[in-house]
């Protein structure tokens, strides 16, 4: 069954598109039904993100948010263009695609062997733009995303370079509990770079 839905993905139809992209992420909910599409069906997800249609748009979105908290999707969404899918979806008019999308790449960017190819990609200018949304709940996940990017030493002077402080000294005045740790830790880890500190101040 998996097969067959993976197959109908690539479909003429835009109806079949939408009934088959709604099976996928319904067998997505279960672990155990995720490395068959893991394994065949991350090109058939990347052409559904990018499609016109926003109920595709909508369950590119949920299955790649439902594959990210497995790491062993990681590569195989990074490596058939999941990271470039996801940055396009970021910037639909529907806000429960954006949210499922920046979820992912919340998950995408915590992994330690991809936060450069993130960064290369554009992941840094689009979680900056992100933070700067008026939806709080997209601001919390575009914050998050770039306090795991921040870990990697390297990557701590491109993201001040971003332009990142922008939307962290605008989000202050609203920002509930979750926004100000996740503030707080990018603020931590970029101010261990002694190169950043006065750029911070």
């Amino acid at each position: 069954g998996g097969r067959v839905m993976i197959s109908l993905m690539n479909h003429y139809s835009i109806d079949i598109h939408r009934e088959a992209s709604r099976a996928i992420s319904n067998l997505l909910t279960s672990l155990e039904r995720q490395a068959e599409i893991i394994n065949e069906g991350v090109p058939g997800l990347v052409a559904l993100a990018t499609s016109p249609d926003e109920e595709c748009q909508y369950s590119a979105a949920l299955s790649f948010r439902k594959l990210s908290p497995n790491v062993s999707s990681h590569r195989v969404v990074v490596e058939n263009g999941g990271l470039r899918a996801l940055f396009y979806l970021l910037k639909v008019r529907d806000l429960k695609t954006r949210k499922q999308s920046a979820t992912a790449l919340r998950d995408l960017a915590g992994n330690a062997d991809f936060k450069w190819r993130f960064a290369e990609e554009g992941g840094l200018e689009a979680m900056v733009s992100l933070a700067l949304s008026k939806e709080l709940v997209l601001q919390c996940l575009a914050v998050a995303a770039l306090r795991h990017l921040s870990l990697e030493d390297e990557l701590k002077r491109p993201i001040v370079e971003a332009n990142v402080m922008l939307p962290l000294t605008r989000c202050v005045a609203w920002a509930n509990e979750d926004l100000s740790c996740q503030s707080t830790g990018l603020l931590a880890n970029l101010s261990e770079n002694a190169e950043d500190q006065l750029a911070l101040v």
